[in-house]
């Protein structure tokens, strides 16, 4: 799982990281007029400090944009790209935003490219599964108590148990608000167990079928 949080610790580490990759931090030229004018020296107490000073700013930008960008995704794992554009199309037509406004709005520009991106890849795996048809299909995930799963599908075989055109009007309809409001699941049918599955498919890192395995970051 994803962390969304920085330790004081780590963000200290990738200070000391970003000023020991300064060659000022151990060596500097001496332009001090006298004797030792242009030489190199070792560098002060207090250059260090200067220098590290600059190197703790430093890594609190990094690290900000980092959690920035891992809250996006995150946001982006859950979320459609039509849900989160009108969301922003909602803020940006209000008289007026404020400072939470605002901050609302940079966070769903961030999280919106995530979110195409991944719905892209979902409906990637959703073809190349349901491309298979009644054959087995074999694909690991993440299960939401963050355990990976394996899991033998055969992607044909949940049409023919389900009663589709013959439902009720009122199954139907329910049927497609569950497609719509959730695109990244993928419902299948558990070969091994014998029922239904839902698998989301964003945390699908490996399809593997007639001897062809694809994996996923």
């Amino acid at each position: 799982m994803m962390t969304l949080t920085v330790t004081p610790r780590e963000v200290m580490q990738l200070a000391w990281s970003l000023a020991r990759a300064e060659r000022a931090f151990s060596f500097v030229q001496d332009w001090t007029p006298g004797p030792t004018y242009g030489r190199q020296r070792r560098a002060s107490l207090v250059e260090k400090r200067a220098l590290f000073a600059n190197a703790l700013r430093r890594a609190w930008t990094q690290v900000k944009s980092l959690v920035a960008r891992r809250r996006a995704a995150v946001a982006a794992e859950t979320r459609t790209p039509a849900a989160i554009r009108a969301e922003l199309e909602a803020l940006e037509n209000r008289d007026t935003l404020g400072p939470e406004g605002r901050a609302r709005i940079s966070e769903l520009l961030a999280a919106l490219p995530y979110a195409e991106e991944k719905a892209a890849q979902n409906d990637a795996k959703r073809e190349l599964i349901e491309a298979e048809g009644g054959r087995i299909v074999t694909v690991t995930f993440t299960k939401a108590d963050g355990l990976e799963r394996v899991m033998k599908i055969q992607p044909s075989a949940l049409r023919s148990r389900v009663k589709g055109e013959a439902a009720s009007p009122s199954a139907q309809q329910a049927a497609a608000t569950r497609k719509a409001r959730h695109p990244h699941l993928f419902n299948a049918w558990d070969v091994e167990k014998g029922g239904p599955r839902s698998i989301n498919l964003g945390t699908i890192s490996r399809i593997a079928s007639r001897g062809t395995v694809r994996t996923y970051a």
